[in-house]
This record gives structure tokens, C-alpha cells and sequence, in this order.
């Protein structure tokens, strides 16, 4: 199983894909669980050096149409990621606005641009 970490603050969840995490269908399965459970705007960031195995893209686009998020942003700032994310989105067309960033202060900035103000409540300090 791959290795993540989950973070959660306000109405934004913040998920971890660790170094060297092999992702596969099981562990998409077991992480798919715990994200349904929270109806908040999500932040992926990649680590350097995942493996995601074909089955678990395949599963990621066929259960991806459940979401109830409406946006996602993926950071991956080494080259093989963002590579990887942009292939996914390119590739499986999600039916919600996926964009890729290199720094979590782009991703964080393209979320409240492109979602409701209660949303975002969190960054009116």
C-alpha cells in the first residue's frame, strides 16, 4: 500500500502522497474511503518518486464521476509528477477541474479564484 498523510483544516483537505509511495487499486480503495467521508476542496501533493500501477489510473477514472468536490489541485513540484499529473489529467479527462502546480501558494490561490467564498472562509483572517 502506498503511504499518505491527511491533513484537514476549515473546508480544505490536504493529502500526502509520500516519496516512493507505490499507489495501486487497494491502496486507492482504502484511500478513497477516508476522502468521501470529507466534503472539503482538496490539495494533492505528490512526492517525489511515486509509481502508480495502470490499474489504480483506471480505477481513479472510473470512480472519479462520484466526487462530490468540484475542484482539485495537484502540486508536484519534481519533474516526474507534475509529468504524471498532467498525463492523468490530459489523458483521462476528469469530469471536475483538476489543475497541476509546482508551490502550494499557486494551488491554494487557483482553489479560492475558482471556488464559492464559503469555501474559502479560512482565508479571510
Amino acid at each position: 500500500m502506498g503511504k499518505f498523510i491527511i491533513e484537514t483544516e476549515e473546508n480544505l483537505l490536504k493529502l500526502t502522497i509520500c516519496e516512493n509511495a507505490e499507489v495501486n487499486v487497494e491502496s486507492l480503495k482504502k484511500l478513497y474511503r477516508i476522502l468521501t467521508k470529507e466534503d472539503k476542496i482538496t490539495v494533492i501533493k505528490l512526492e517525489r518518486y511515486i509509481y502508480m500501477e495502470k490499474e489504480a489510473r483506471d480505477f481513479m477514472n472510473r470512480i472519479e464521476n462520484r466526487r462530490t468536490n468540484s475542484n482539485i489541485t495537484i502540486i508536484a513540484d519534481s519533474f516526474s509528477e507534475n509529468l504524471l499529473a498532467n498525463f492523468y489529467n490530459k489523458f483521462y479527462k476528469p469530469t471536475y477541474p483538476i489543475k497541476v502546480f509546482r508551490k502550494e501558494k499557486d494551488a491554494l490561490h487557483w482553489l479560492k479564484l475558482n471556488s464559492s467564498e464559503n469555501d474559502f472562509k479560512f482565508f479571510l483572517n
